[in-house]
C-alpha cells in the first residue's frame, strides 16, 4: 500500500506547484456562489417563506454547497483514462506491478484532498460567514465530511467504468458529458430534489446519484437525524461496492479482449 499512498502524495504535491488552477476553480466557485444567491434570491421574490418545504437560505446554501462539492469530487479520470488510452500511454501502466484501478483512485485521492482543503471547505465556510447559511453545528459536521469522502469514492469509480469505455470507443468525450450532464441533474446539484414532483422525488431518491450532492448537503444543513444520517452513509457506501464492481468488471473484460487481440 506505501507505493499508492506515494502516488497520493505526488499527486498532492503536483496540486500544490500548479497553483494557477487552483486560483481560477476557486474563483469561478465563488462566481458560482453569487450568482445561485442572486438567482434564487429573484425565484424567492414573491414567496418570502418556504417553497416546497426549503426556505430561500435553505435552497441557496443547497445549490451553493452542492457546486462546491462538484470541484471536490470532478475528478476527470474518465477523461484522462481515456487520453491514455487512445495515445497508448496505458501500456505502460499495464506493465506495472500495480492494480490500474487502485493506482487511479489514490490520484484522484490526492486531487480530493487538495481541493478539499484549499477550495471546498473555504467556499462552504464563505458561504456560512458571509451569507448566513443555515448550517446545523454538531455531529453532523462529522457525518458531512465522511459523506463528501463517499461522494468522492462514487465519483472516482463511476468514472473509472466510463473511461475503460475507451478501449472499445475512439472517444468518450460525448458519452462523458452526456454522464456529467445526467448525474447533476438527477442528484439535485442543479435544481434541489424536493423541487421536483413527488413521483419523481421517490425515483431520484431511489438512484444512486443522489448520494453524491443531495445527502451530503441535507446532512450539512441539519435535515437528517443521526439515524438517518447513518443509513445514508451506508447507502452511499452500498452504491460506492456496486460501482467498484461494475468497473472492475468492464476492466477484466476488456483487458481479457485486449490479452486475446495482442496473443
Amino acid at each position: 500500500m506505501k507505493k499508492y499512498f506515494a502516488i497520493t502524495r505526488n499527486t498532492l504535491i503536483d496540486a500544490i506547484v500548479f497553483r494557477a488552477d487552483f486560483f481560477f476553480r476557486t474563483l469561478g466557485n465563488l462566481i458560482y456562489i453569487f450568482v445561485v444567491f442572486y438567482l434564487w434570491k429573484a425565484i424567492y421574490a414573491d414567496s418570502p417563506g418556504e417553497l416546497n418545504g426549503l426556505t430561500f437560505l435553505q435552497a441557496f446554501t443547497y445549490l451553493a454547497v452542492s457546486g462546491s462539492i462538484f470541484i471536490l469530487v470532478e475528478t476527470w479520470v474518465d477523461w484522462g483514462l481515456s487520453l491514455s488510452i487512445t495515445r497508448g500511454h496505458i501500456v505502460m501502466n499495464l506493465y506495472l506491478p500495480l492494480d490500474l484501478h487502485l493506482m487511479i483512485q489514490f490520484n484522484a485521492f490526492g486531487t480530493f484532498l487538495f481541493r478539499l482543503v484549499s477550495t471546498g471547505l473555504p467556499s462552504i465556510l464563505f458561504i456560512v460567514l458571509v451569507f448566513n447559511a443555515p448550517v446545523a453545528i454538531g455531529i453532523n459536521l462529522i457525518f458531512f465530511i465522511v459523506s463528501l469522502f463517499f461522494s468522492f469514492l462514487m465519483s472516482v469509480n463511476i468514472d473509472f467504468a466510463v473511461g475503460v469505455s475507451a478501449f472499445s470507443f475512439e472517444s468518450i468525450l460525448g458519452l462523458k458529458f452526456m454522464k456529467d450532464c445526467i448525474i447533476l441533474f438527477l442528484s439535485g446539484a442543479i435544481v434541489p430534489i424536493p423541487f421536483f414532483p413527488k413521483p419523481i422525488q421517490a425515483i431520484l431518491l431511489a438512484l444512486p446519484f443522489q448520494g453524491m450532492y443531495h445527502t451530503p448537503v441535507n446532512i450539512l444543513l441539519g435535515r437528517l437525524s443521526v439515524e438517518d444520517s447513518l443509513l445514508m452513509l451506508c447507502i452511499q457506501m452500498g452504491w460506492i461496492a456496486f460501482f467498484i464492481i461494475i468497473g472492475r468488471l468492464f476492466y477484466r473484460k476488456i483487458l481479457k479482449k485486449l490479452t486475446i487481440s495482442g496473443g
